[in-house]
Formats: structure tokens, sequence, C-alpha cells
């Protein structure tokens, strides 16, 4: 998950400049067993307690090495501050590094808040089918989390565009990200088949090939697609509002077909959810009804199923708003 790689690769690096020191003392020790071992019993005796001290601090190496790669819990993890303060004399660098290191737990710690109430919220909304839809394709928090928090850039920058809080992108992508279910990968390979269909048979009518193609079963030219699950006709209303004027036409397939693939690129589709946000936003305010629950929920439409979509959403939003505290 990009979170925790990106945690344990910048742990793993402060603990490396911290184990500088231990490597010296490790070289000292093998020196001294190498000289020692010609020598006498008496003369050894007299190095005893020197090499007590660097055995002690190779086998905090050993340990500290053990901490970062195989540790299982919160717990593990800051004991490595104490195995630190005795593997280190450079006091000042210690203090550099050790805070630094403070900072990334103290981020894993939000990061596992986070999730668990992300989990808390996702398990108060799914049914059967849904766990299973999604289970098929490998959908999952851990995947749909890890979607989120590396977009986070993208996120920041579509938020101050469209002056929405970017809770409410990054409560959206986690819920369509989360149940994403094999229904979609089918209704996106649908809208694909019937392009390439749309393209011989327009090439048919014109003489330009022999070739006429057989229609497709369950035709489509638009599906939600993306990160954000966004549909070209849907993208297409909020483009216009944002731009003032009707840059694109809703009823045209060579538009549609268009903003449907872009909607393919992540960056594309992450900003059309900040357009379609504050086109929707618009429309509460100008009702006299808006709120963060019906914003999320008409992101998703209207009736049951939006109503229900909004909740758990409004959950998320919650649950981002806390993480994303400095």
């Amino acid at each position: 998950m990009y979170i925790l790689e990106l945690k344990k690769e910048k742990i793993i690096a402060i603990i490396s400049e911290l184990l500088k020191f231990v490597s010296e003392k490790k070289e000292n020790y093998l020196e001294i067993c190498k000289f020692l071992s010609t020598q006498s019993v008496n003369n050894s005796l007299l190095c005893e307690n020197h090499l007590k001290s660097i055995f002690d601090i190779k086998e905090n190496y050993n340990q500290i090495c053990k901490y970062i790669y195989n540790n299982k819990n919160k717990k593990e993890i800051y004991d490595i501050e104490k195995m630190l303060t005795t593997c280190c004399k450079n006091k000042m660098r210690y203090k550099d590094l050790s805070d630094q290191l403070k900072i990334i737990l103290h981020t894993e710690e939000k990061y596992y808040t986070l999730a668990q109430d992300l989990e808390n919220a996702v398990d108060s909304y799914a049914n059967i089918g849904q766990k299973i839809k999604t289970m098929v394709v490998g959908s999952s928090l851990e995947k749909a989390l890890d979607v989120v928090l590396s977009n986070d850039d993208i996120i920041t920058r579509t938020a101050k565009k469209y002056s929405i809080k970017k809770e409410f992108i990054q409560a959206i992508i986690f819920q369509e990200q989360r149940f994403y279910g094999i229904d979609d990968p089918i209704a996106d390979s649908l809208v694909i088949q019937s392009n390439v269909y749309d393209n011989h048979l327009e090439r048919f009518v014109d003489g330009n090939s022999l070739y006429l193609p057989s229609p497709v079963l369950g035709y489509r030219n638009d599906s939600s697609t993306g990160i954000g699950q966004i549909f070209a006709k849907t993208a297409i209303n909020a483009i216009n509002a944002h731009e003032g004027i009707e840059k694109y036409e809703v009823n045209s397939k060579t538009d549609i077909k268009l903003i449907w693939d872009k909607l393919q690129n992540a960056e594309f589709n992450i900003d059309t959810i900040g357009a379609v946000l504050l086109y929707k936003k618009k429309m509460l305010l100008e009702a006299n009804d808006f709120s963060n629950h019906n914003l999320l929920k008409l992101y998703n439409g209207s009736g049951e199923l939006a109503e229900k979509y909004g909740v758990v959403a409004e959950k998320y939003y919650n649950a981002f708003e806390v993480y994303n505290e400095e």
C-alpha cells in the first residue's frame, strides 16, 4: 500500500543513518575478535568489558533490523525508539532523525485510525451482493484508500480550483473504488465494443468498408467510469456549467466518446469530480437545500440508493476531515 510502503521506506532511511554508528562498532568487534584469537587467555580477559559493550550494540543492531522488516503492530515500531538511544553518540543528529521518526509514527497512527473509521462505515453500508461483486474484482478498503492517498496532490489542487472541500472528493473516490464491482468493467467493456461497432458501421455506410459489423448485445455509448465513476453526459453538463459555454454537446456521440475516453485518465477524472460537485452544489444552493449529506447524495443521483450512498459517504467525509487536520 502507498502509505505503508512510504512509511517503511522512510523509517528504514532514517534508521540506516543511525546504524552507521553501529556498523563502525561492528567492524571494531570483528577486528578485536581476530586479534584476540592469537592472544593468551589473560589478554582476552582484559578486553572482556570492551567486547561486551560491542556485543550489546551488535545485538541491538540485529533487533532493530528485525523490528523494521517484521513489525506486526505499532508497539514494535515505537520500541525502535528505545533501541536507537543505545546506538547513537551524536545527540544532535539523533534528535533530528528521532523527530522525523516520530512524525512518521504519528502519521501511521492517523492512517490506522482513518482506516478503522472507514471500515466501520463500510460495514454499516455493504450488503451481501455488494460484497460478492466487489470481491470478484479484488476491491478492498486498503486498495481504495491507497487510490485516495496516492492522488492527494491532484485532489488538493482540484479542491482549490473548484472551491470544494477536499474531503468531498476523497469520500467519493473512496466509495467508488471500495465498491468497484464486476458490473463496472463489464459496462465499460460494452461502451468500448459499442464505439468500435459505431466506427465500423460508419465506415460501411460511407462505402469505405465492405464489412457490415454485427450489432453489440447490450449496446451503450456511456457508462460511469474511471476513479470517480462518472458518466460522460454528467461530465459534459458539469464542464459546460463551469466553462459558462456549451463546450460539448450532451447528445453528441462524438463528444460523449471524447469525454468518456478522457475520463480514463485519473487526473482528468478527479478534476471532473470537482466540476460535478460544484455543479451539484450550485443546484442545491439555488434550492436552499445544501448540506454535506445532500451534496454527496446528489453526486450519486436520487432515490433510496442515492440516500444510502449519501449516508455512508458523509461518514467517510467526517473520517477524512479528522485525518486531514494538522
